[in-house]
């Protein structure tokens, strides 16, 4: 390592000097504060080369004890904590310091002692965050606190020569490529929220910021708890060559409580008290009553069990009540109430709308001051819907916050909630990320969360860094946290949140285009210097012995397993076990075909039985389909237009709606079912068992076990279908009494007694009349295995081979193990990336980005150097082949919105118009795509079409013509936040593609792209924030 063990190194140093006055290491913990220091080698050994021993060991006992100052160059009107004073230690003597603390700790005050040391020396300190909208909010702190603050965010752009700049991380890394005088003057250079560098999409950012900073820099890094604070400190003294101390504390400022609130609760179960002591009694006690809500209840109508999502949504609008009615009794308010979707946040709060919260005097200062707030906006803009609607709740001291709502109102309701006027505000995940504005109290709406990919529970150090808003310091003497759970909960995820670690800080580093090409403009900087130097290389450094011994581990076991056969005997074992294989994952590939709704739909009738297989419902069993119909999305079924376009129970679809779902992809139609209660989702305290049927026993016995076995109807998706049987049960599924129910149920463990297990199928091809040319090709596939299979079944099933094919499976799974674990290490030794840089780098040959031999930057190249929004390759060939120069502005700006992020919409209908541009999108793209997939950068050229997305480009279209926000919000499903956050990045897009047009000199394309730009900026969706 080029980091030194700090540990060893000044418990050696302070042993020599006989010096036991100190600590012997480079901890120095007090009321939970640690402090430690990454040094590197280099920077020690130059130590060593320039001090006598004695001054050696003094500046080593300083670096690791700094002294608090005397004389400070910032007062403060509250008394510090010891992690703050150790941070402000570390910056006074001017070196670089990591602080990693709790949410509302008091982290800024590390980060204006740094700003008040540049305005001492006269020097210029840069202050990042991860978001617009706290830029805007730091910029309006920082300059009552100082003065002399500008900001650069791209939408806005103050005081560019100010002392301290305040500024998106994005805006910084921008600086630093294009050789900014901020490389020369800067002295600190503060990154707030810097546990966004493991953010997905722009994560890298951070990578590229740190990296490219200058060496003479010191650096503040302000994070949430991490528990691997003292890696990233190590790699940032690597990279620097500087020592970077880390500042650590798991302590609150205040104090916690942890209550559990259980579905249809009387009370709260306090489970984590103020001490961080757990309460094994309480959890259980609250536990227990889960089960007690457990039981099945039986719809009267309709004879059905009702699911526990439905008796969940039944009781969750009351529990909601209680808990908020208990709270504003007990006197914990304000509260925040999370939940984990904005059309839940919407939902909640609606069922206050007969509860007022706030006095007469605060609900007038309310109006008055969101009339102030949006009496700049034009006059129809006042008079959206969502300006009109959110007035009278938030008069009742009620609010809601998400990326749905406008910015102004978001920053409205941020004011409102600071001054006290907000007493309930329910919220989605994000208000936890950045913005200090904590309660007395935060309530959980539930841990299952959609994140992005799945639902999934959320894990604990989300829950660590939502429930840190609660306590308000120096309000507060202890702050309260209530999780409210449902009866499907799984107790010890309910526990591991309580006890689990915060999420480790995770490189998310990626190469493109840019990055490289901006590289390229950097004299005696090598295209792989980024990937060196990222904290992606040094984790993965760190990982590789662990790998290697995995694959000693691995390679011994393997030897040691011993099949005792002959090679003939041996080819017959690995014929028929590859054949298995294949087999498996050719039915999988059929099975996806077969489940098309254009295939099965029609094979669906009333009665059918089908076998479903859904993984996360824990399901694979037969049942008997009732109907069909489109799955629920947000355009079909939501709170604005609830019930409209659903169908109700047993409710038939006609055979024009059959059609047009028959079109639709398998994961957009649901069937819903009859399935034995036993098989469903139920966790330990269901316990309810299937019925064995393949024993003997008369229709006598199952009648009687089937009597008291409930069966409910679920719902599934197209994909989830494993099988199709010939067999239809006879059925009403216009009206299904409780006695009907009781015979489907009957019937169904009837059949699977009499066929146990061979009920029989639809043939694909010859019932199905299934004629897909991949579908007819893997069919032969499966043929051929099958007679394979066929072959040596019998030999196979013999004792001998029997043992034998048990051990080649052991030896083939640690075989496949050994393999993941040497793409890992080779991942690890940096050979993927490495590989995928030289791909890179061809593909920028091929198309004249950079020249043959020498790689110096071309036309083309320099282009892509300004774009960092958009497809950068993409876009440029857009440019170079003219197609930007024979469009009108409109069509500038609406193509050009396929290329910022915005939800993909599911049968989008676009315009003539939108169509023919978008057509020229996709075959542009498929060029490329093909050339990427040829060079192995994409695995799917679907998925990379799939990127560009033309979900905005009508909204632009009108947009640009003149049409009112009101009149585009109706043409699309987006929340109105979505819209306004989508034209501003098109608006960033824009002005990145003008300074690219300007680069080669095309003043016609630059003035294209600028009027485009300036067509987008006008009313509610460029509406200045209130915080400047």
């Amino acid at each position: 390592m080029s980091v030194i063990d700090v540990d060893h190194e000044f418990e050696r140093s302070t042993m020599t000097n006989n010096n036991n006055s100190h600590q012997n290491n480079s901890r120095s913990e007090y009321n939970n504060n640690l402090h430690k220091v990454a040094i590197p080698k280099s920077w020690l050994n130059n130590l060593k080369k320039t001090k006598k021993k004695e001054e050696y060991l003094k500046e080593l006992d300083l670096l690791h004890n700094p002294p608090f100052p005397k004389n400070p160059i910032k007062k403060y009107k509250f008394e510090l904590d010891p992690f703050q004073k150790t941070a402000i230690s570390c910056l006074d003597r001017e070196e670089s310091v990591m602080v990693s603390a709790h949410t509302s700790s008091g982290k800024t005050a590390v980060a204006e002692y740094a700003i008040a040391q540049a305005f001492k020396t006269q020097s210029r300190v840069v202050y990042t965050s991860p978001i617009k909208a706290l830029s805007n909010q730091k910029y309006r702190e920082l300059k009552e606190e100082f003065g002399d603050v500008g900001l650069i965010t791209g939408d806005v752009t103050l005081d560019t020569n100010s002392t301290c700049l305040v500024m998106t991380t994005e805006i910084l890394r921008n600086m630093l490529y294009r050789g900014s005088e901020i490389n020369r003057e800067v002295k600190y250079i503060i990154f707030d929220e810097i546990h966004y560098l493991q953010d997905s999409s722009r994560g890298v950012v951070w990578e590229e910021t740190i990296v490219l900073s200058p060496h003479n820099a010191k650096f503040v890094f302000l994070s949430a708890t991490i528990p691997n604070a003292f890696e990233f400190a190590e790699w940032v003294a690597e990279t620097h060559s500087q020592p970077c101390h880390v500042v650590y504390t798991d302590k609150r400022p205040i104090p916690l409580r942890h209550f559990l609130f259980p579905i249809k609760g009387d009370g709260l179960y306090l489970v984590v008290d103020k001490n961080k002591s757990f309460s094994e009694e309480n959890f259980q006690k609250c536990i227990s009553h889960l089960e007690s809500q457990s039981t099945l209840k039986m719809d009267p109508k309709t004879g059905f069990a009702i699911s526990k999502r439905q008796q969940t949504m039944m009781s969750g609008k009351d529990d909601m009540r209680n808990v908020i009615n208990l709270l504003m009794k007990k006197n914990f308010g304000p509260v925040i109430v999370f939940s984990f979707s904005r059309k839940e946040c919407e939902s909640k709060a609606i069922l206050f709308q007969s509860e007022n919260f706030n006095t007469s005097e605060q609900s007038n200062l309310v109006e008055i001051i969101f009339k102030k707030a949006v009496e700049s906006l034009e006059k129809e803009d006042q008079d959206l819907p969502q300006i009109q609607l959110i007035l009278p709740i938030l008069k009742r001291g009620i609010a809601i916050h998400h990326s749905g709502l406008f910015p102004i109102i978001k920053e409205v309701i941020e004011i409102l909630f600071q001054e006290g006027l907000i007493k309930v505000l329910f919220a989605t995940e994000t208000f936890s990320m950045g913005l200090n504005m904590p309660a007395k109290t935060v309530v959980f709406n539930g841990i299952v969360k959609y994140d992005g990919v799945e639902n999934r529970e959320i894990v604990a150090g989300e829950y660590i860094q939502m429930s840190g808003r609660a306590g308000r310091r120096g309000t507060d003497k202890i702050g309260n946290v209530i999780l409210m759970i449902q009866n499907n909960a799984n107790p010890e995820k309910i526990r591991s949140l309580f006890s689990g670690e915060p999420n480790k800080l995770k490189s998310s580093f990626n190469l493109n285009y840019n990055m490289l090409l901006r590289l390229l403009r950097f004299e005696d900087v090598n295209l792989d210097h980024i990937l060196e130097k990222s904290f992606w290389k040094f984790q993965n450094d760190k990982k590789l012995p662990d790998y290697e011994n995995k694959i000693e581990q691995l390679n011994e076991q393997i030897g040691k397993i011993n099949l005792n056969i002959d090679t003939e005997d041996e080819k017959i074992i690995s014929q028929y076990y590859q054949s298995l294989q294949q087999k498996e994952i050719i039915s999988e590939k059929m099975k996806k075909i077969r489940n098309k709704p254009l295939y099965v739909l029609p094979f669906l009738k009333p009665g059918r039985l089908i076998k479903v297989k859904n993984t996360k419902k824990k399901i694979c069993e037969w049942g008997v389909v009732l109907e069909f119909h489109e799955k629920r999305t947000r355009k079909n079924f939501n709170i604005r237009n609830r019930g409209k376009g659903q169908k109700r129970n047993n409710e038939q679809i006609s055979n024009s709606e059959k059609i047009e779902l028959q079109k639709k992809p398998a994961d957009q139609v649901s069937i819903v079912t009859i399935i034995p209660q036993g098989y469903s989702v139920g966790k330990k305290t269901q316990k309810l068992k299937p019925i064995n049927v393949s024993g003997g026993g008369n229709n006598q016995e199952i009648e009687k076990e089937t009597h008291d076995l409930p069966h409910q109807r679920l719902r599934f998706l197209c994909t989830d279908v494993e099988e199709i049987s010939t067999i239809i049960i006879k059925i009403n599924p216009k009206y299904i009494n409780q006695k009907e129910h009781k015979n489907i149920g009957k019937a169904l463990m009837q059949i699977e007694k009499i066929y146990q297990d061979q009920i029989p199928l639809l043939d694909p091809v010859a019932d199905m009349k299934i004629k897909e040319k991949d579908f007819l090709k893997y069919h032969k596939q499966i043929l051929i295995l099958n007679s394979i299979l066929f072959k040596n079944e019998k030999i196979m099933k013999s004792e001998k081979y029997q043992n034998t094919l048990k051990f080649y499976d052991q030896k083939e799974k640690l075989k496949d193990e050994l393999n993941e674990n040497l793409n890992k290490y080779r991942q690890s030794k940096n050979l993927i990336m490495e590989n995928k840089l030289k791909n890179m780098i061809k593909v920028m040959k091929r198309l004249s980005y950079i020249s043959q031999t020498d790689d110096l930057i071309q036309s083309k190249g320099r282009i892509a150097c300004e774009i960092s929004s958009g497809d950068e390759i993409m876009l440029t060939e857009m440019i170079f082949s003219g197609i930007f120069s024979e469009l009108n502005i409109s069509q500038i700006a609406a193509i050009t919105s396929c290329f910022v992020e915005s939800p993909r919409i599911e049968d989008l209908e676009l315009s003539k118009q939108a169509s023919g541009l978008f057509e020229i999108i996709t075959k542009l793209a498929t060029k490329i795509g093909k050339l990427y997939v040829e060079y192995q950068l994409i695995d799917d050229l679907q998925d990379y079409l799939k990127s560009f997305t033309p979900s905005l480009m009508d909204i632009v279209f009108e947009w640009s013509k003149g049409a009112s926000f009101l009149e585009i919000s109706q043409m699309t499903e987006l929340f109105e936040g979505g819209i306004v956050r989508t034209f501003r990045r098109l608006d960033e897009l824009l002005r990145q593609l003008c300074n690219a047009a300007k680069t080669i000199g095309n003043t016609e394309l630059e003035i294209k792209f600028s009027k485009a730009s300036s067509l987008l900026k006008r009313n509610i969706i460029f509406a200045s924030s209130l915080y400047l």
